[in-house]
Parts: structure tokens; sequence; C-alpha cells
């Protein structure tokens, strides 16, 4: 069991201190019935950062369940987005908000329950030692529940082949849930990113690297969905296959070699 008083934000000062200029970018597709337990969970744990949900379209009415909560949460953004759907598409036009918008941190994070926002802080507080801060699910092992065993094993070893496709010492690339600096992704021109599915993930880290970013990695708890299904299709498996070498291959090596990365549970203390 977790115990709470763990991921108090009051234990992580310079979370408390970066809150106010931090956003957490959401993409949303069909998921109205999570949507509201993701804000209400969002502002409870970083009160005084902002949420911006950026909406593909989703005919279930997910953008209109967030506009009715805007009157309670002044914080609360929406972006309505036109087909056609894009997974990356979506992140790319929240990071360009949150850029022009003068935020000092992104935070990419799902809705879909299976980014527990109790580790917000712990993200926030490790932006400051880093420009890329990685919530793993196969740091100090694997920390995935509610997984079949196949699927659980094949995420692991795409983790494994990416990571020694490109060199990036991470140990999650395809995760989703990161906090950027603001700086850092201004430099690795983020509308350039080529990748259009789940391997846009594996792109956005290769560059942060390849710019020479430090890298840090927590572990966090990840629970399967709390509804709906996963979006993720053979095509995408495939791009998360090439795209690696295409990383490695066109973007091309650091040209200093990046500074070691940094690795803390979330039992260490800050």
């Amino acid at each position: 069991m977790l115990a709470p008083d763990v991921f108090d934000l009051r234990r992580f000062p310079r979370a408390i201190e970066l809150a106010e200029s931090t956003v957490v970018v959401t993409p949303t597709y069909q998921e109205r019935d999570t949507i509201e337990g993701h804000v209400r969970s969002v502002f409870s744990v970083l009160p005084a950062a902002s949420l911006l949900v950026v909406d593909d379209a989703s005919p279930d009415g997910t953008a209109d369940a967030v506009e009715a909560l805007r009157g309670e949460y002044p914080r609360l953004h929406l972006r309505r987005r036109a087909s056609p759907r894009s997974f990356s598409g979506a992140y790319k036009d929240g990071i360009g908000w949150a850029l022009d918008q003068g935020f000092s941190r992104v935070i990419s994070m799902d809705a879909d329950g299976s980014h527990g926002p109790i580790f917000l802080p712990l993200l926030l507080d490790l932006s400051a030692e880093a420009d890329v801060v990685v919530g793993s699910r196969y740091l100090f092992g694997v920390s995935v529940l509610n997984w079949p065993l196949r699927r659980v094993l094949l995420s692991a070893f795409a983790n494994i082949y990416c990571r020694w496709v490109t060199g990036v010492p991470c140990y999650d690339l395809t995760a989703g849930f990161c906090c950027y600096r603001a700086e850092m992704l201004r430099r690795i021109g983020v509308p350039e990113v080529r990748a259009s599915g789940y391997a846009y993930q594996i792109e956005m880290k290769y560059r942060i690297w390849r710019e020479g970013g430090r890298f840090a990695e927590t572990n966090i708890l990840f629970l399967e969905r709390l509804a709906g299904t996963s979006k993720i299709s053979s095509g995408r498996i495939t791009e998360g296959l090439r795209h690696p070498w295409w990383c490695r291959f066109v973007l091309g090596r650091p040209k200093t070699p990046p500074p070691a990365p940094l690795h803390r549970g979330w039992d260490s203390g800050p």
C-alpha cells in the first residue's frame, strides 16, 4: 500500500514553488466517463497549477463535460480539435498553447485513470534538476497493476528494444506521464516531431537526449484504465518498431555526452 503522506505536497517545496507556472496537458478522445474525476483529482493535488484538456473531437461529449467544470475551476482550459484525429497532433496543440502562455513546466498526463495524480508533486519537484522527468513503469522493476501478463511483457520488451536501438538512458521510453521544462521544449522544436502515434513519446525523449538534456526518472504505480479501451493499433505498433531507427539515423546522435540520468524512487524523499 502507498501511504498518502509520502506524496503530500508539503514534502515537495520546489513543487509548491513551481505549481503556478505549471500546466498539465491532457489529450482526450471518448473519455467522458473519467474526465470529471481526472479534473478534480489534478486540482486536489496541485490546486495552484493549470490544466489544459485537448479534446480530439470526441463524439461522446467529453469536451462538453470539461466546459461544464470551467466555472468551478478558473485554471481549467479547453481546446477543441477538429478532425482528423491525431494523438501527436493533440499534444503538439497543447504544448504549443502552453509555450505561448508562458508556462515554465508542461506535464503530459492521460485522463483514463492510469496516471495517478498523487505522483504530480514528485514529478514537478524533480523537474528542478532535469529537463524531462519520466513517470516510469519499469524503473526498479515493473510497477503495473491489472494488466494481463502478455501485455506487460509486450510493453516491457518494447521499452528494452527502444532503449537498445536509441541509446537513450530511460527505462520507459514510451511513457506518457512526463514533466518537461519549457525551455527544452522550445529547443527541440515540438512542431517538427514526425511520429504520429505512441512513437511520439519515443521521439520526444530522443530529441531531448540529442539536445543534451538531463533525464530524471521515478517509478509510478501504473493502473489499467478505469473506462474505455486501448487506442493502440497494429499500425502504431509497427511505427513503434521502426521509429527508433529513424531517430537514431536521421536525427543523429548527441553532439556532446548528455548528463547522467537521475533515478529516484517515490519513497526516497525529496
